[in-house]
């Protein structure tokens, strides 16, 4: 019954008048003293303080004197509110307890609260009580102590004189009397055995029952709802903490008891009882938590007790066999849906008729029990599909489900000599499942022993194996004898007969096991168990076992990579259909100029428009010239330009890099789309060669050819990058000398005429067929033929240019004598030019791009030049005077550049020239008079090298490249004035000879072994440093 609020504020009114001395309760003016009515006084408030005896208590309060008997009322009280425990009664107890304290007030109250607070206390001396006793009148006296607080009866533990209260409650509440007495209460009672969960009841009763004292909605007079609402918030977080930590705990539990049932294939009794326990008291947690959560509007976490399983992150797709149309799923389980359906699908006996077919109907009333029994056993020992369900129903309809009939069920089970029924067996234990509970524990109990005997005793029964296996199918084997059987076999797998009892088991039930959700993560576990016996194995034999077990239950699979799907917007879309689909010859103008109208660069469409630019081997190769008419020219798009050739060079260095022959076809797609690229003019010819020279060196030790010395990108046998660069070649235009190779350049300066700049174009080429053949040298073996015909088509092509040498010797000395003409022997020896850190700088620097002064002109020529080129297969020649202009200024830098590997633009400015005195000369002149021999020397060694390794066995060994590091040994270099002292080794034949030499120690090649000898020096004093410092 709930209580009016209006009532409580009355109360709470009356009560309060009463303590300051008030007279508020009307007794009678003549009170009855008589003892026969002060004793039913005392004996009906020790027995019976409940709403239907209320009206007479609270009239014998009035009418009976009881001053001389309060002492006895106070104890009987005391009693009599223990037993109160209904709602209806706490009320009317409210009442009572409400008009004794109006009328005695401090005579009565004090004494009352004392004895209330004594039998709530948790540690009362001398007084043994049961937990669920305590725990259950603590609940009902905490909900009587808070009805009187609200009320105003009690109010603090001030209001009682020290001498009457106990020394243990004076003890724990002294320090705290002036405190509300509800809150010394509650904390009390809160922290009694939190962590078993004894304070749990009291606190979900207060919640449920006093909400409105944590709103305030009631009483704002008391003003304790913001202490209450602190307490039992705090309260409610460490409720839920622990109610994690008992989730873990059962959790771990549930896992070591799971491991010991696979272990000894049955649940110990210590660890199932602690399990129930704990379960028992996370749920009491849970619960708690979830009702003071929803009271105090706090986040209540879900808390999960089952095993997450660990999914593989990797995304695959396993390439199996299609089904046919009425084919479901099999799951690599059954053999066919009959199949399933009779393993899967079980009818309910609910759902089976109830009439018996007409050859069982004078069984069930002509033949006596035991009869009955011979009968149905003997049609089960020729059950087939037809048969099976009828004579589940012709079973149950018999009556004859007894412990006698099941007695001899389960012999006949187990005596059964044919072998092929088993399942139906099995299906009939499945279907009558409820009904045979104690038959089906005491087979699998049986089959349990008969199969532990094989085990130990190295003996096969295939029919105790068969009937376990049919078992295990409808799933009436407990998951903890399955894996114990499967664990010890595989444990045991080397011992006799254990191989072969493991094979029956995992041909017949091995795949259900590790696809059905039930048992996956288990199977899982035994597959490992058994990987492990097989790396540990010795014999050979054993090893093929294991691997036919491992191949029975889980077959090998294809697995590809499923990328995730790009989910595209229609621009997107479309520019994807335009390049890869529909670009050819016939639609290259439509789709020109749809180009044109697009905005290339902005956010939505540069991925797939880089995409479609820097993949040419999306393509049809036949297509690439149009591909690479399709990228814009114009200043207004030369960032996506610089982004398209920075991406295709990467993709070449990365393809010289792996020399994964898979990608050949991608590597030669993309050089072809070089060679476009400098069609189009989108590329300066030094960047075409730049990437030639990348081609032939990439890998080799600082970039220098070596013959006889092995690479691993680049074996000797491999003439791939020979073909690369044929391919180049080839695919640049035949009149690459006939015009300018710059489309539209500013005009900067007007000093140097075209002629100059085809002059060095050609010179650039030279060099580099000079070099191509060396590296062609360097292969082992003779040259494969279709590589032959490419480099005759090269050299056909490129014949005004170079001619091919015909051996070694002679290209290695014409490579010799263009170093000497042309000042390159610093590009030759320099280290390794192109490193890794510094090849992306490098050829940002050399790509050029031709930029146009008008972009809107520029766009509307290049339109129309492309159209035209179509259409008559012509090309508009540029302005001469342009072009002049443009060369002049090529042709100024043309030494300078050549001297210093020309590293720098066709429009870099000529620096003015210092003049040279005749000391600088002369010094010029030995310094490059040293260089010859020594070069000369080298590449005589270099020769002889070559001639003697050639078709030995040494070709194949790594030689060690010579550094100025080797030269500079820790002895001191003899320095004798200005000129230092060296030993130039020279080879005769078979004899090695010395000779001195003197060089300045000005000169490059002396100032570096200086250096080198001083930092040796200070790396060895730093050295030496370290360790003392180490001392």
């Amino acid at each position: 019954m709930s209580v009016p609020a209006s009532r409580r504020a009355q109360l709470y009114d009356l009560n309060i008048r009463a303590w300051s001395g008030e007279l508020v309760f009307r007794v009678s003016a003549k009170p009855d003293s008589s003892l026969k009515k002060n004793t039913a006084f005392i004996k009906k408030v020790r027995t019976s303080i409940h709403h239907e005896q209320k009206a007479s208590i609270l009239q014998d309060i009035q009418l009976v004197s009881l001053e001389k008997y309060l002492s006895e009322i106070i104890v009987a009280v005391s009693e009599g509110l223990r037993k109160v425990t209904k709602n209806d009664d706490i009320w009317a107890a409210v009442e009572v307890i409400s008009a004794l304290h109006q009328r005695f007030s401090s005579q009565f109250t004090p004494y009352l609260l004392v004895n209330m607070l004594t039998a709530l206390s948790t540690k009362q001396s001398g007084v043994l009580v049961s937990e669920e006793v305590y725990r259950s009148r603590a609940k009902s006296l905490f909900n009587l102590l808070v009805e009187f607080f609200c009320v105003g009866v009690f109010r603090t533990l001030k209001d009682c004189d020290k001498e009457i209260i106990p020394e243990p409650i004076l003890a724990k509440f002294g320090k705290s009397a002036s405190q509300p007495i509800l809150v010394l209460v509650l904390k009390d009672l809160l922290n009694y055995e939190f962590t078993e969960g004894g304070s749990l009841p009291v606190a979900v009763s207060f919640v449920k029952r006093f909400s409105f004292l944590l709103e305030n909605e009631q009483q704002p007079e008391l003003n304790i709802q913001e202490v209450l609402s602190v307490i039992f918030r705090r309260y409610t977080e460490v409720v839920l903490e622990r109610a994690k930590v008992l989730a873990d705990q059962v959790h771990k539990l549930e896992v070591r008891n799971h491991k010991a049932s696979i272990r000894t294939g049955k649940f110990l009794e210590e660890i199932v009882t602690e399990l129930e326990e704990t379960s028992e008291l996370f749920e009491n947690f849970k619960a708690a938590g979830i009702t003071l959560g929803e009271a105090l509007d706090m986040p209540v976490p879900e808390f999960s007790q089952a095993t997450e399983t660990l999914e593989n992150s990797d995304a695959v797709v396993e390439v199996v066999k299609s089904k046919s149309g009425n084919e479901d799923d099999m799951e690599g389980v059954w053999e066919d849906i009959k199949q399933k359906n009779f393993y899967t699908k079980i009818p309910k006996l609910s759902e089976l008729e109830k009439t018996l077919p007409e050859q069982f109907e004078e069984i069930k009333t002509s033949l006596l029990d035991g009869e009955k029994i011979s009968l149905f056993l003997n049609e089960m020992d020729e059950v087939d599909d037809s048969t099976l369900e009828p004579l589940v129903v012709l079973f149950n309809e018999l009556n004859i489900n007894n412990k006698a009939t099941r007695n001899r069920i389960l012999r006949f089970f187990m005596d059964s000599p044919n072998m092929s029924t088993l399942r139906y067996y099995a299906k009939f234990l499945k279907i009558n499942e409820e009904n045979f509970s104690e038959l089906i524990e005491e087979l699998v109990d049986n089959l349990d022993k008969g199969f532990r005997s094989q085990i130990y005793h190295n003996s096969i029964s295939f029919r105790y194996i068969y009937f376990f296996v049919e078992m295990i199918k409808f799933k009436l084997i407990p998951t903890h004898v399955i894996f114990h059987k499967i664990r010890v076999l595989t444990i045991r797998i080397g011992d006799p007969g254990a191989i072969d009892l493991l094979s029956i088991l995992y041909e017949r039930v091995g795949r259900f096991l590790l696809n059905e959700p039930e048992y996956k993560e288990l199977m899982q576990e035994m597959v490992e168990i058994l990987k492990q016996k097989q790396r540990s194995a010795h014999g050979i034999n054993e090893k093929l076992a294991i691997n036919n077990l491992l191949i029975i239950i889980d077959p090998p699979i294809i697995k590809v990579n499923q990328e995730k799907k790009v989910v595209l917007t229609p621009i997107q879309q479309f520019v994807y259909r335009l390049v890869r689909v529909e670009l050819k010859h016939s639609t290259f103008k439509i789709i020109f100029s749809i180009f044109k109208e697009l905005q290339l660069d902005s956010e939505e469409i540069i991925g797939p428009v880089l995409d479609c630019f820097t993949h040419p081997e999306s393509i049809n190769y036949d297509d690439l010239p149009f591909l690479a008419k399709l990228i814009p020219s114009s200043n207004k798009y030369k960032s996506l330009r610089i982004r398209i050739i920075d991406t295709l060079i990467e993709q070449v260095k990365r393809g010289l890099e792996l020399n994964d022959y898979r990608s050949n076809r991608t590597r030669m797609t993309q050089i072809k789309y070089f060679g476009e690229l400098y069609n189009q003019e989108l590329l300066s010819f030094k960047t075409i060669i730049d990437l030639m020279y990348k081609i032939i060196c990439s890998g080799h030790p600082n970039n220098q050819l070596l013959p006889g010395y092995e690479v691993t990108s680049d074996p000797p046998d491999n003439f791939f990058r020979v073909q690369m660069c044929c391919s180049l070649l080839l695919s640049m235009k035949g009149d690459l000398f006939a015009e300018s190779g710059i489309k539209s350049k500013p005009a900067r300066s007007k000093k140097f005429s075209l002629a100059k700049t085809i002059e060095r174009k050609k010179e650039l080429l030279k060099v580099f067929l000079v070099f191509f053949q060396y590296y062609v040298f360097c292969k082992n073996g003779p040259v494969p033929m279709e590589i032959e015909f490419q480099l005759n088509d090269v050299f056909v092509k490129y014949s005004l240019v170079s001619e091919r040498y015909n051996s070694f010797k002679e290209t290695v000395a014409r490579l010799q004598e263009i170093v000497q003409e042309k000042g390159l022997q610093n590009d030759l020896n320099r280290e390794d030019e192109y490193d890794d850190e510094d090849d992306v700088d490098d050829f940002d620097d050399e790509v050029d791009f031709y930029d146009e002064e008008d972009d809107d002109n520029e766009d509307d020529e290049e339109e129309e030049d492309l159209v035209e080129e179509e259409e008559d297969d012509e090309k508009e020649e540029d302005d001469d005077e342009e072009e002049e202009d443009d060369e002049e200024e090529d042709s100024t830098t043309d030494e300078e550049s050549t001297s210093e590997g020309e590293s720098e633009d066709y429009d870099a400015e000529t620096p003015p020239r210092r003049v040279i005195t005749e000391k600088e000369k002369l010094k010029i002149a030995e310094d490059k008079q040293f260089e010859e021999d020594m070069e000369r020397q080298f590449q005589q060694m270099v020769s002889e090298s070559y001639e003697l390794s050639k078709g030995s066995s040494a070709l194949g060994k790594r030689l060690n490249m010579p550094s100025v590091s080797q030269y500079a040994r820790t002895e001191e270099v003899p320095v004798q004035g200005s000129k230092m002292s060296f030993s130039l080794l020279t080879k005769a034949g078979k004899k090695t000879s010395a000779k001195q030499v003197n060089i300045p120690t000005d000169t490059n090649f002396a100032a570096t072994i200086l250096k080198e000898r001083a930092n040796q020096k200070q790396d060895k004093a730093r050295i030496m440093d370290l360790v003392y410092e180490m001392d």
